[in-house]
C-alpha cells in the first residue's frame, strides 16, 4: 500500500490516490507516522491468542459435558446452573454457547414438529344466498 502511494506522481493528490485505491486517507497517514517513528504495526485482537482462553482439553471437556446424557435436553445456562449446584465450574455460559456455535450445535436441542401451514378456507359466493356461515360480518 505505502509503496504505491510513495511512488505516485507528484501531480496526483493523495486524496485522489486513496479514493482510487479504496483506502481511507487517515489510515495512510497513520501508517506513515508509525513508519517514521519505527513503531510496530498494531495487531488485530481477533487474530491474537487470548491469555485466558481454554486449552483444547478444557474445550473438549466442556463439549463432552454439554453433549452428555445427563444434559441432553438442557441449554448451556441450565447446564451451568446444575454444575454450580454440584460444586463444579467449567467455564462461563457465554463460552459454552460459543463452543456450541463453533460446532453448529447451538440450535434447539429437543426434537420438535415442524410448523404446519394450513390454507385458510375461503368461501366465495357468486349469487345471493349461496354461502351461509356463522362468522360473516354484516
Amino acid at each position: 500500500m505505502t509503496t504505491v502511494l510513495d511512488e505516485r506522481l507528484s501531480s496526483l493528490p493523495l486524496t485522489r490516490a486513496c479514493k482510487t485505491l479504496g483506502l481511507n486517507r487517515s489510515t495512510v497517514y497513520a501508517h506513515q507516522q508509525r513508519a517514521a517513528n519505527d513503531e510496530p504495526p498494531k495487531r488485530c485482537r481477533q487474530n491474537s491468542a487470548q491469555p485466558n482462553a481454554l486449552s483444547a482439553d478444557e474445550r473438549e471437556t466442556v463439549v463432552r459435558t454439554l453433549n452428555g446424557e445427563r444434559f441432553t435436553d438442557q441449554s448451556p445456562k441450565e447446564v451451568d446452573q446444575r454444575l454450580l449446584e454440584s460444586g463444579q465450574y467449567l467455564c462461563s455460559v457465554s463460552t459454552m454457547y460459543r463452543l456450541q456455535r463453533e460446532r453448529g450445535e447451538s440450535g434447539e436441542r429437543r426434537q420438535q414438529r415442524p410448523a404446519q401451514h394450513h390454507a385458510i378456507p375461503r368461501l366465495v359466493a357468486t349469487r345471493p344466498h349461496e354461502v351461509w356461515t356463522w362468522d360473516s360480518v354484516p
